[in-house]
Protein backbone atom coordinates (compact mmCIF):
# COMPACT_ATOMS: atom_id res chain seq x y z
CA UNK A 1 0.00 0.00 0.00
CA UNK A 2 1.16 3.33 -0.77
CA UNK A 3 -0.15 6.76 0.39
CA UNK A 4 -0.23 10.35 -1.33
CA UNK A 5 1.34 10.00 -4.72
CA UNK A 6 3.25 6.81 -4.49
CA UNK A 7 5.48 7.48 -0.91
CA UNK A 8 6.06 4.47 0.79
CA UNK A 9 3.75 3.59 4.14
CA UNK A 10 6.83 3.96 6.55
CA UNK A 11 8.31 6.95 5.01
CA UNK A 12 4.54 8.41 5.09
CA UNK A 13 4.34 7.73 8.53
CA UNK A 14 7.06 9.85 9.67
CA UNK A 15 6.12 12.50 7.13
CA UNK A 16 3.14 12.82 8.70
CA UNK A 17 4.68 13.48 12.00
CA UNK A 18 6.06 17.02 9.85
CA UNK A 19 3.13 17.92 7.95
CA UNK A 20 -0.20 16.50 7.05
CA UNK A 21 -1.18 14.45 4.53
CA UNK A 22 -2.52 16.38 2.22
CA UNK A 23 0.58 18.57 2.48
CA UNK A 24 2.69 15.81 1.57
CA UNK A 25 0.99 15.39 -1.67
CA UNK A 26 1.33 18.58 -2.51
CA UNK A 27 4.88 18.74 -1.52
CA UNK A 28 5.59 15.80 -3.71
CA UNK A 29 3.61 17.06 -7.22
CA UNK A 30 5.85 20.48 -6.38
CA UNK A 31 8.95 18.81 -5.92
CA UNK A 32 8.37 16.78 -8.76
CA UNK A 33 8.03 19.93 -11.15
CA UNK A 34 10.75 21.37 -9.81
CA UNK A 35 12.81 17.66 -10.36
CA UNK A 36 11.45 17.75 -14.02
CA UNK A 37 12.12 21.29 -14.36
CA UNK A 38 16.06 21.19 -13.08
CA UNK A 39 16.93 17.84 -15.16
CA UNK A 40 15.67 19.65 -18.61
CA UNK A 41 18.04 22.55 -17.94
CA UNK A 42 15.29 25.24 -16.89
CA UNK A 43 16.46 26.79 -13.69
CA UNK A 44 14.45 27.07 -10.68
CA UNK A 45 12.77 30.30 -9.97
CA UNK A 46 13.68 31.68 -6.62
CA UNK A 47 10.23 33.99 -6.19
CA UNK A 48 8.45 30.21 -6.36
CA UNK A 49 10.69 28.26 -3.93
CA UNK A 50 10.67 30.95 -1.66
CA UNK A 51 6.83 31.23 -1.85
CA UNK A 52 6.12 27.52 -1.38
CA UNK A 53 8.82 26.80 0.87
CA UNK A 54 6.88 29.99 3.43
CA UNK A 55 3.85 27.63 3.15
CA UNK A 56 5.79 24.12 4.27
CA UNK A 57 8.10 26.03 6.58
CA UNK A 58 4.84 28.19 8.53
CA UNK A 59 3.42 24.56 8.61
CA UNK A 60 6.12 22.87 10.52
CA UNK A 61 6.80 25.45 12.27
CA UNK A 62 3.04 25.43 13.60
CA UNK A 63 3.78 22.09 14.56
CA UNK A 64 6.67 23.25 17.02
CA UNK A 65 9.38 21.19 14.70
CA UNK A 66 13.21 22.22 13.73
CA UNK A 67 13.76 22.84 10.21
CA UNK A 68 15.78 19.59 10.45
CA UNK A 69 12.90 17.49 10.68
CA UNK A 70 11.99 19.33 7.34
CA UNK A 71 15.33 19.21 5.65
CA UNK A 72 14.70 14.91 6.07
CA UNK A 73 11.33 15.09 4.56
CA UNK A 74 12.53 17.19 1.38
CA UNK A 75 15.34 14.74 0.78
CA UNK A 76 13.62 11.25 1.80
CA UNK A 77 10.66 12.60 -0.55
CA UNK A 78 13.07 14.13 -3.53
CA UNK A 79 14.67 10.50 -3.75
CA UNK A 80 11.51 8.84 -4.20
CA UNK A 81 10.65 10.54 -7.20
CA UNK A 82 12.62 8.30 -9.15
CA UNK A 83 13.48 4.30 -9.52
CA UNK A 84 17.25 5.13 -9.51
CA UNK A 85 16.76 7.90 -6.77
CA UNK A 86 18.25 10.25 -9.22
CA UNK A 87 21.96 10.16 -7.18
CA UNK A 88 23.18 10.26 -10.43
CA UNK A 89 22.38 13.47 -11.89
CA UNK A 90 23.80 16.64 -11.35
CA UNK A 91 21.13 19.07 -12.30
CA UNK A 92 18.48 17.35 -9.81
CA UNK A 93 21.41 17.37 -7.07
CA UNK A 94 22.06 20.51 -7.32
CA UNK A 95 18.25 21.92 -7.46
CA UNK A 96 18.27 19.85 -4.50
CA UNK A 97 20.83 21.81 -2.80
CA UNK A 98 19.03 25.23 -3.87
CA UNK A 99 15.88 23.62 -2.10
CA UNK A 100 17.54 23.11 0.74
CA UNK A 101 19.04 26.08 1.20
CA UNK A 102 15.85 28.14 -0.05
CA UNK A 103 14.31 25.97 2.85
CA UNK A 104 16.77 27.27 6.29
CA UNK A 105 16.49 30.34 4.79
CA UNK A 106 12.96 30.85 4.62
CA UNK A 107 12.55 29.04 7.93
CA UNK A 108 14.28 31.16 9.47
CA UNK A 109 13.47 34.57 7.94
CA UNK A 110 9.51 33.26 8.53
CA UNK A 111 10.81 32.94 12.10
CA UNK A 112 12.54 36.19 12.57
CA UNK A 113 8.95 38.28 10.78
CA UNK A 114 6.37 36.29 13.64
CA UNK A 115 8.98 37.04 16.03
CA UNK A 116 9.13 40.90 15.06
CA UNK A 117 4.97 41.08 14.79
CA UNK A 118 3.16 42.22 17.69
CA UNK A 119 0.90 39.66 19.41
CA UNK A 120 -2.14 40.42 17.98
CA UNK A 121 -1.07 40.28 14.01
CA UNK A 122 0.24 36.39 14.93
CA UNK A 123 -2.71 35.34 16.21
CA UNK A 124 -5.01 36.47 13.51
CA UNK A 125 -2.38 34.81 11.14
CA UNK A 126 -2.37 31.67 13.01
CA UNK A 127 -5.82 31.47 12.75
CA UNK A 128 -5.78 31.75 8.67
Amino acid sequence: MTEPSGTPPSSFDSAQKVLSASSIGALRSWLQSQRSSAISGRPLRRTDLRRALRLVCNEVRRRDLPVERLIVLLKEQWFTLTDDGDGGNTRSRDALDEIIRTCIDEFYASAAALSTQPTSDRSSQSSR
